[in-house]
């Protein structure tokens, strides 16, 4: 599902510093850019977390599920099905180790950049309610 609002005509990196969403990027290894929002909820300063694995937030089963939401999200979005987007609500924990549950608002594939050179995934965030 492509992210409402958000362009491939301006740099990714500016869209999310400026951006008042939780809303990441990842090259499906490490966490690339990370909006002020989301890191403030998380607990964490935005340098603290880019560049980050993105397992140091999750769990392994956490994230083997968040795999497996994307790639079936992917296949959806390549075999046209754009508005059948499925968020799954994941859970993580914050830094004072408090757990707190986030759920994909939306996701979309974006070309790499100068901070990595492999194709990157945009993704906005909500909490929601345990």
């Amino acid at each position: 599902m492509l992210c409402e609002g958000w362009t491939l005509d301006r740099p990714i990196e500016e869209q999310i510093r400026q951006s008042n969403e939780m809303v990441f990027t990842h090259d499906s290894v490490r966490l690339v850019y990370v909006s002020e929002p989301l890191a403030a909820f998380l607990g964490y300063a935005v340098e603290e977390m880019e560049g980050r694995l993105i397992v140091s937030f999750l769990s392994a089963s956490a994230f083997v599920a968040m795999i497996q939401t994307i790639s079936k999200n992917r296949v959806r979005s390549i075999v046209g099905k754009h508005d059948e987007f499925e968020p799954r609500p994941t859970r993580l924990k914050n830094k004072q180790g408090d757990d707190v549950v986030l759920q994909a608002m939306c996701s979309m594939d974006i070309p790499a950049s100068a901070m990595s050179k492999a194709k990157m995934r945009l993704t906005v965030l909500e909490a929601v309610q345990d």
